[in-house]
């Protein structure tokens, strides 16, 4: 029975196994356990599928060998996964580390600051404060005078 969708495990793999008389080498270990004897049908790489029996039909041997063929690239495609996750692994720990090492130098400034003497009382205008660009005004401004020397005009306005 064909199924829908293409498998997305190595389940498949299984299922060749049970359903034809085949073995798999891989690197030095034979799927299923046991002798490795027969005809080798095909290599992918370091795979290589032997047929034990009577010589099976051009059609099984066309698809046994896509079925090879599809089955390296799988394998291949695994063995990058997890040398992109182990990547992955050793990145988060350097960043772990790396962090780590920026946060103490930076835990021990802040506490320097909480400790400092006035703490809690915010910066007096003038002190230096970054945040503080304000010039400082009167609340109630004044109305400019003549000047220094001058007479203050009178009530009318008049000197």
């Amino acid at each position: 029975m064909l199924r829908p969708h293409p498998p997305t495990d190595l389940a498949f793999l299984a299922d060749l196994l049970r359903r034809y008389p085949v073995r798999l080498s891989f690197r030095g270990q034979v799927l299923p356990e046991g002798p490795l004897r027969g005809e080798k049908l095909g290599q992918e790489g370091d795979l290589a599928l032997y047929w034990e029996g009577p010589p099976p039909a051009k059609e099984v041997q066309e698809a046994l060998g896509l079925l090879l063929r599809a089955f390296a690239q799988v394998l291949a495609l695994r063995e990058r996964e997890l040398a992109l996750l182990k990547a992955q692994e050793e990145t988060a720990r350097l960043l772990g580390l790396l962090l780590h090492e920026i946060k103490n130098p930076l835990m021990s400034v802040l506490g320097a600051l909480e400790n400092r003497p006035g703490r809690g009382k915010p910066f007096p205008r003038g002190s230096g404060d970054p945040g503080d660009r304000r010039k400082e005004r009167p609340a109630h401004p004044e109305p400019p005078g003549p000047g220094p020397g001058l007479p203050a005009p009178g009530p009318g306005g008049a000197a």
